[in-house]
């Protein structure tokens, strides 16, 4: 399991892109819990459908556990709810 912490946000999400690049080996299914993140904006949930694109690319999936109402919220207001969190849109 992966545990990124802290801010999921423009300011951020490149280095944490770059610092999980490694969690998607091939056919590896990647956990990512997300319970200490203390806040996210756009760019958070950008990299979040990155983290799901680079494991279905490995041969993977990804799954997110624990996500704050925060970024459940956005998720939910980008129409992401199903991509996601596998819930149906307004659900997320």
């Amino acid at each position: 399991m992966h545990a990124p912490t802290g801010a999921l946000s423009f300011d951020s999400v490149t280095a944490l892109l770059a610092g999980s690049r490694g969690w998607f080996a091939p056919g590896a299914d990647v956990v990512i819990d997300l319970a200490g993140v203390t806040q996210a904006d756009s760019a958070g949930v950008a990299l979040m459908v990155e983290w799901l694109r680079l494991a279905r690319r490995a041969g993977g999936r990804a799954e997110f556990r624990n996500v704050p109402a925060q970024v459940r919220n956005l998720i939910a207001v980008s129409g992401l709810g199903e991509a996601l969190l596998g819930a149906a849109p307004g659900r997320a």
